[in-house]
């Protein structure tokens, strides 16, 4: 059964609106968030054999090493950066996955610029936000640590735990970290004053 007629059974609106349900339950109260996480179909981004586990609160795999984040951690993030109703403006998501969290983003402002590593995944996000006519995500195959210089500078930013072949033996996440967002802020791709985010992953280079 293909993805588009499970979406027409167990992974209906109604299914959505279930999984909307256990995340208010979980303490997510933003409810700009939760309504744009209601609008995109979850099972159009991950494989088919999945397709029926799409609206569980668990990431699922993507193949390459990789995961779709579980619709609480996506929810939880994005509501942080919308602590106090701020708009989100222009919004760089480092590691686009499959596309999910940018679709999510897309339903919140009106520019989500997303950088992704890996080949497979970025041609696989195009499919999947095509599909779901999202056009206002612009995507790009290249190296998160380099930023997007040509849409700099951003207002917001969504960052996953680098992969391991980029971590220097030496230092620690968190002076990555630092390291990392002092570029992007010293070359002028972000605002010294942005709003960043963290996702503890327990299994390094796993991406939404």
């Amino acid at each position: 059964m293909s993805r588009a007629a499970l979406g027409q059974g167990m992974t209906s609106a109604r299914t959505r609106a279930r999984m909307v349900e256990r995340l208010q339950q979980q303490g997510i109260k933003d409810k700009g968030v939760l309504a744009a996480i209601n609008k995109v179909e979850r099972h159009l981004f991950v494989d088919e054999a999945f397709a029926h586990r799409a609206y569980e609160d668990t990431a699922l795999p993507l193949g390459l090493g990789q995961t779709i984040s579980q619709p609480f951690i996506v929810a939880r993030m994005i509501e942080c950066l919308r602590a106090g109703d701020r708009p989100l403006g222009k919004t760089l998501e480092i590691g686009t996955g499959c596309g999910y969290q940018a679709s999510v983003l897309a339903g919140l402002t009106k520019e989500v610029y997303s950088i992704e590593r890996l080949a497979g995944l970025i041609e696989r996000a195009k499919l999947n936000l095509r599909a779901i006519k999202c056009f206002n995500v612009r995507l790009k195959h290249g190296d998160g640590y380099l930023g997007i210089p040509e849409v700099a500078p951003s207002t917001r930013l969504f960052w996953r735990q680098r992969h391991r072949k980029y971590r220097k033996p030496s230092y620690s996440k968190w002076q990555l970290v630092a390291e990392w967002f002092c570029r992007l802020v010293h070359q002028q791709r972000l605002p010294s004053s942005v709003c960043w985010l963290l996702k503890e992953q327990r299994q390094a280079g796993t991406s939404s």
